[in-house]
């Protein structure tokens, strides 16, 4: 998302904002004084962002508490542990095993 917004606006505007007020916020009052100030330091970023995701999908304040207070989640973490256990095996049976372990979590959330 960074990334994204860079390439639309001037060079180090959205970074610095980024990097120095943060305004994925966690609380919805925290949410609703840092939005404005992403206008004053990008003007049409809130349109951009928000025509493009709703709330829930990039903002902490908005989340329902479904990422308990992460902003991401590292599903790289669980295949490599998954995976540690079958690294001695063939491509074709580490593959499988992925394969079934990531069906048995997918059925079980």
């Amino acid at each position: 998302m960074k990334a994204d917004f860079n390439s639309k606006s001037k060079q180090g505007e959205v970074p610095s904002y980024f990097r120095h007020t943060q305004f994925i916020r966690e609380t919805v009052e925290k949410y609703d004084v840092a939005i404005p100030n992403l206008e004053e330091v990008c003007p049409g970023a809130k349109a951009e962002l928000t025509e493009r995701l709703s709330p829930e999908q990039w903002a902490l304040a908005h989340d329902g508490n479904l990422s308990w207070g992460k902003l991401t989640t590292n599903s790289f973490e669980s295949v490599n542990s998954l995976s540690k256990r079958a690294r001695s095996l063939p491509v074709q049976a580490l593959a499988s095993a992925i394969f079934y372990r990531m069906n048995a979590w997918f059925v079980n959330r």
